[in-house]
Order: C-alpha cells, then sequence, then structure tokens
C-alpha cells in the first residue's frame, strides 16, 4: 500500500510514477560478517585478503593515478579499456595508491595506514589484512588524490569496490552521526547497493558528482540511515485497524518528445497491523478507493493542447500483507525493491524507495511525506514471437515524480459525535484542474467547532492561492476569505468514519477523537460520458486537531518537520518538500527554535519541459513563535533562512499536548508580497533521542 504505481503511456493517457537517476554496479558479495571494531579482532579474524576495484568520474581518474606509473602500465590502458558501462562516465582507476585504515565516527583517520596495495591496469585491487585486524563499518580503503580529493569504502564484506557511491554513503553515516562500528555488512551493502540502482549519468570530476547523488537519492539515503541508526519499536503497542488516505502529486516529461503532464492521485485505504515479531509489522490491506486525474500538455509546434483525464477506482476483498519496521523513534518503514515493469510498448524501472511514516507521541496517528520516482523506457521483441518482452535501456521515453503527503490513523471502537466536542485547528489544501488548461491551488485554515451534537459551526477562513490559464501572461495570487458558517452537519461512524461533514462526505476521525482527515474528489463530466475525459476536477485534503483550552508549553520540544509545497509560474510547477530527516527543535522558553532542514525539490519549467530535481540542507537558526492571545492553540512560526532571501511563515495549529502541529506555509522572497510557495507542513513531536 505505500508504493502507489499508475504507470504513464503516453499514447493512450494513463499515468504515472518516475524520475532520471541511474546505478553503479557493485559486488555481490554474500559474506554474513557484521561489525565489530575495526582494529579490535573478532568474528571476522579469518578474514586474510579484501578485493575490489576503483573508478571514478573520467575527469577524475587523473588525480588519482600514482604520478610514476611505468610505461607498460600506460601503454596497457590503450589495450584495456578503462571504461564502465555502469554509471555513464565512470572510468577505472589504474595505478592508485589504496590504503587500509581505521577512522573515528568523523571520518578522521586513527593511528597509522594498516596495509597498501595499488590498482592494477584494469582498476582492480587485492590487498591483505594483518592478523587481528576484522572487517567493520570503520575499517576503509581509499584512495587519494591530488588537494583534497578522496574516494572511501566501507570493509564490511571482502569484495568492496571504491567508487563515488561508496564515498557518498560514507559521508552521509558520517553526517548523520552513525556509529560506524556498529553498524553490519548488511545494512551498508544493502544500502549502497540500492543507491546504484539508481540511474545517473556521471559528471567529470568528484565533487559535482557528489553533489548529483544528494540531489538524486540524498533523501532515500537519510531516510534508510535513520532506520538503520534505530532499535526495534514496541509493536505491540500499534497493533489494530487503520485507515490511510494521501495525495499524490506528480510530474512528468518525454524526453523531449513535446509531452508533460501534472498529475494528482488520492486514496483511502482499510489497513490491519499485526506484530510479526522484532519490530516487524505485518500490514494487511483489505479495501482501497482511489481516484487519479492526468492534466496532460502537448506541444504542436508551438501551440499547447490539453487533455484532462479522471479515473476512479474502488478494490474491496483485496487481502495482501506486506512486511514494515517499526523502530523506537516511533517510525514505521517499508522498503520498495528494485522493480522493473513492461505492458505493451512501454516499459517501466523503479529503483529502491523507503517509505516513512513517523508517529507523533502520545498518539494514534502516523504522518509522512513520501518520493516515488523512476524511468518510462520503449520495449522490445527478443524473441520474434510477436510480444514486446523486454526494455530497450537506450530508447528512455520520460521521466516522472511523485511526491505524497499521506496520514495512517488508528480506527476508533466506540466514537460518537458526543466524544468530538469542542474546537479544532484546521487546514485543507485545494486543487482544481480543468479542460481548458486553467488550474488553481489554495491552502487555507479556518477553526470548526463541534457542539456534541449532529451539528458544528465554521469560522471565516484564511489562506493563499495560485490562478492560472493556459493562455495568460502571468500567475495570480488572492488571499482566499471564505465565510462563516453555521448549522452544519456531522455524522460519524463508531469506527471513526466520516459520512457527512458539511459537504465533504469522506473523512475519518483517529480512535481518540482529537484528529480528522478529510479527502475528497469530484468531476464535472464531458459531453461523452463512455470516456476518462472531463470538464473539472477537484481535489481537497484536510487536516483538522483539537485545540487545547489554554497556552500549551513548548518548551524544549523536538519535532520532525514534514512540509509539502508547491510553486507555479505561468508555466512551470515545482513541488518543494522535507522528509522524516528534517527536524526543529524549541528553546526554553518556547518562543524560539531552531532547525536543520533537507529540502527536495522537483521542477518543470514549462508545461511540456524535462523534469529537474535540487535538494539542499539549510540550517535555521531565526525562528520565532507566537501564539494568539485569543485562542490558545493558534500559532505563528516565521523561519528565516540564512542567506535572508525572503521568508517561511507558518501559520497553524498545535494539539492540547504538544504533539502534533498543522500549519498552511507561505515563502515569500525578499522584495516580493506575493508568495513564491503554499504549501501544508505538519510537525510530530519526538524524543530528545531521536
Amino acid at each position: 500500500f505505500f508504493m502507489k504505481k499508475n504507470l504513464f503511456k503516453p499514447l493512450l493517457l494513463s499515468s504515472a510514477i518516475i524520475f532520471a537517476l541511474s546505478g553503479c554496479s557493485s559486488s555481490d558479495s554474500d559474506s554474513d560478517n557484521t561489525g565489530g571494531s575495526g582494529g579490535s579482532g573478532g568474528s571476522g579474524g579469518a578474514i586474510t585478503e579484501i578485493t575490489g576495484s576503483a573508478s571514478a568520474p573520467s575527469g577524475a581518474v587523473a588525480s588519482f593515478q600514482s604520478a610514476d606509473q611505468s610505461t607498460l602500465l600506460a601503454i596497457s590502458n590503450f589495450i584495456f579499456s578503462p571504461a564502465i558501462a555502469a554509471i555513464t562516465g565512470l572510468q577505472r582507476v589504474t595505478g592508485a595508491t589504496v590504503e587500509l585504515i581505521e577512522v573515528d565516527d568523523s571520518g578522521t583517520q586513527i593511528g597509522a595506514v594498516i596495509a597498501t596495495t595499488a590498482t592494477s591496469i584494469t582498476g582492480s585491487y587485492t590487498l591483505t589484512i594483518p592478523s587481528g585486524v576484522t572487517l567493520s563499518g570503520n575499517l576503509i580503503v581509499r584512495i587519494s588524490g591530488s588537494g583534497s580529493a578522496k574516494m572511501r569504502a566501507q570493509v564490511v564484506e571482502q569484495e568492496i569496490d571504491i567508487t563515488p557511491v561508496s564515498e557518498f554513503v560514507l559521508q552521509k553515516f558520517i553526517d548523520e552521526g552513525t556509529d560506524l562500528d556498529q553498524l553490519t555488512t548488511a545494512s551498508v551493502v544493502k544500502l549502497s547497493g540500492e543507491v546504484e540502482e539508481f540511474d545517473l549519468s556521471a559528471s567529470n570530476d568528484l565533487s559535482t558528482m557528489l553533489a548529483a547523488l544528494e540531489t538524486e537519492v540524498g533523501a532515500f539515503v537519510d531516510e534508510q540511515i535513520a532506520d538503520i541508526d534505530s532499535s526495534a519499536g514496541d509493536v505491540a503497542s500499534i497493533v489494530g485497524n487503520y485507515r490511510l488516505t494521501d495525495l499524490f502529486l506528480g510530474l512528468h516529461d518525454s524526453d523531449g518528445q513535446g509531452v508533460g503532464t501534472y498529475s494528482i492521485d488520492s486514496a483511502v485505504v482499510q489497513l490491519a497491523f499485526a506484530d510479526a515479531g522484532s519490530g516487524a509489522v505485518n500490514i494487511t490491506t483489505s479495501a482501497e478507493e482511489d481516484a487519479y486525474t492526468n492534466h496532460t500538455f502537448f506541444d504542436n509546434s508551438g501551440s499547447i493542447s490539453v487533455d484532462l483525464s479522471y479515473d476512479v477506482g474502488i478494490e474491496n476483498g483485496i487481502n495482501e500483507t506486506e512486511t514494515a519496521q517499526y523502530n523506537s523513534k516511533l517510525s514505521l518503514s517499508i522498503d520498495g525493491e528494485f522493480e522493473e515493469d513492461i505492458d505493451g510498448d512501454y516499459g517501466w524501472r523503479f529503483p529502491s524507495a523507503s517509505f516513512q511514516f513517523q508517529k507523533a507521541r502520545n498518539t494514534s496517528v502516523f504522518i509522512g511525506i513520501n518520493d516515488e520516482a523512476g524511468v518510462r523506457y520503449s520495449t522490445v521483441d527478443t524473441n520474434d514471437d510477436g510480444i514486446k518482452d523486454a526494455i530497450d535501456p537506450a530508447q528512455r521515453e520520460g521521466d516522472e515524480v511523485f511526491k505524497s503527503l499521506s496520514i495512517v490513523a488508528k480506527k476508533a471502537s466506540n466514537l460518537s459525535v458526543a466524544d468530538i466536542s469542542g474546537t479544532f485547528g484546521y487546514i485543507d489544501m485545494y486543487i482544481e484542474l480543468d479542460a481548458s488548461g486553467s488550474a488553481s491551488t489554495s491552502v487555507e485554515e479556518r477553526q470548526i467547532t463541534f457542539d456534541g451534537t449532529t451539528l458544528f459551526s465554521a469560522s471565516e477562513s484564511s489562506g493563499n492561492a495560485f490562478q492560472r490559464s493556459l493562455t495568460g501572461s502571468a500567475v495570480n495570487h488572492s488571499y482566499d476569505v471564505e465565510e462563516a458558517e453555521t448549522g452544519l452537519a456531522i455524522a460519524i461512524s463508531a469506527d471513526g468514519d466520516i459520512s457527512t461533514f458539511g459537504e465533504d462526505t469522506d473523512g475519518f476521525f483517529n480512535e481518540a477523537g482529537n484528529f480528522f482527515v478529510l479527502n475528497g474528489s469530484n468531476f464535472d463530466d464531458d459531453a461523452n460520458p463512455d470516456d476518462s475525459n472531463v470538464n473539472e476536477v477537484e481535489y481537497n485534503l484536510s487536516l483538522g486537531i483539537k485545540l487545547p483550552v489554554s497556552t500549551v508549553n513548548l518548551s524544549n520540544k523536538q519535532y520532525k518537520v514534514l512540509l509539502l509545497a508547491q510553486e507555479w509560474t505561468q508555466n512551470g510547477t515545482a513541488m518543494i518538500s522535507t522528509g522524516s530527516s528534517s527536524n526543529l527543535t524549541i528553546a526554553s522558553n518556547g518562543s524560539s527554535a531552531t532547525a536543520r532542514l533537507h529540502i527536495r525539490e522537483m521542477e518543470k519549467t514549462s508545461l511540456t519541459g524535462e523534469v529537474a530535481a535540487e535538494a539542499e540542507i539549510v540550517d535555521i537558526t531565526d525562528i520565532t513563535i507566537t501564539e494568539s492571545d485569543s485562542r490558545p492553540g493558534k500559532l505563528t512560526l516565521t523561519l528565516t533562512p540564512p542567506d535572508g532571501d525572503g521568508v517561511l511563515t507558518a501559520e497553524g495549529f498545535i494539539s492540547a499536548d504538544g504533539s502534533i502541529g498543522i500549519f498552511r506555509t507561505k515563502s515569500v522572497d525578499t522584495g516580493e508580497t506575493n508568495p513564491a510557495e503554499i504549501g501544508v507542513m505538519v510537525l510530530l513531536e519526538i524524543t530528545t533521542t531521536q
């Protein structure tokens, strides 16, 4: 249920997932040695030799090669090609000195070099390990070049390749403060192998290559390391029946063929969690409802045409089980394996993905923001039987990406309208698309009061919106205000299912009745009701939390920061997110905070242009927090990045115990009045050990 793959078929106007990356080959050794201390002697004492190869971006190879290469070695490079095919642009590093060292958790060398060797004319090496030295995450092989250039790999098995990927993974372990000598063989080898499954072309130098790896796979690696660094959680405390709802936003390109898509996918899924032992959770899906939309644009020699499609699926009696891991940091995760799918003229490759859901303290609610990515190819008939049965990797057809905001909440057992009495803070994201190519999106906040009967009232709302048309010259901005309403109907079942909520009819409360979700879609059909084309579609995802009756003490609280935002220009669209590796810490005064945000952006600068990725880590020390004088639990967070280029404002609500915060966000660039980005942000309280 964590991984959705609505495959895009350009001619059939179906739908999507993906983004371009690439892989480099690694060794597939089956060593079962686990981590011990690199120089301490232990279970790996019988290992006397390690082997592997060294590969680097072509422009960096010379800097790693020894200056005294023999004439024979230099001539041999013309005979034995140093090129390798895994990551385009990587070459074998020949004649380089390979050193075996031990490092501390900061990556600093401990003691003298343990052993040395050199790479051969094909880039391979063999190195003898002295007696008493064992395989470990803090035992390193490295090659060093001119200046600060270096590549390293962790010696956790007998066959270790030294590549930009091995260097990148080691750097990420160091950045996350991992105890290197406690890493297991399985965790390091699995993570490195998963990174190598991505489809990435090497740049000409190592520093640019490492930056590209951060952009393309940094979020995935951060999430994997968070799991590696944690112990098993108390699964017995979370067993039961749950609902999942999610909103997927997608971008698609066609590798220069003049087709581009903005897509929306929403779903509600019925789940059951069972204890599988040692932190494992068996998650069984019993039913799913899904609504999918493609807003597809075609470049016809400069003239843009549009197709809008809408598909709904309802499936009961599914009974499919997947295994997730629940750890001591209250994180629920499931790893998707590398997949290759073929369907007629097109095939898809999906690299591994890690799907993370963070549980806020003292709640039965899990929330996650996750990315999905892959590449679409043409297919070929390899055995002349008239059926296309294999992907042709030389014929890429397009890249696509999805970002999702997903919420999982435990079902109630005996909930009534009396149990939800009180005032709730409410955040709503709304998107509307029409067949003319016009689109709008808004994010608003308001307060909702349930009076203990089947009626509720809603305060005046406020928020921001973008609107654009296919023929317009700019995006229109507005500050939306919805009028206050009274006498609205609410109907809920004993398990928390919402059957009536004013004009909305699809949602649920959690088991405690202090958190709710609404997730809906509507459409207007066109003249032909027998096809999937429509005139207009609407989607909304809403979150609500019960507000406190007095001021909330936020002193010294720590939170995960989950942000999903959009930036619209007249022809371009960007999706911006933070994931489970982004944190915010509130000071003891309760009114200021600091944050480290891992920001990931997927962007198209034109309706039919190519998808591009950006990533950065931003440390923000200037964050102010104010609580409304008139409404306890209503907060405004103002985040000023260190570069001084604009301000991110988050306006919303915090729960009575401070465990969950929900906010609408706007990011305004310096010198501007209209927001460049609007979105939704969730704060989930975590323990200090996270």
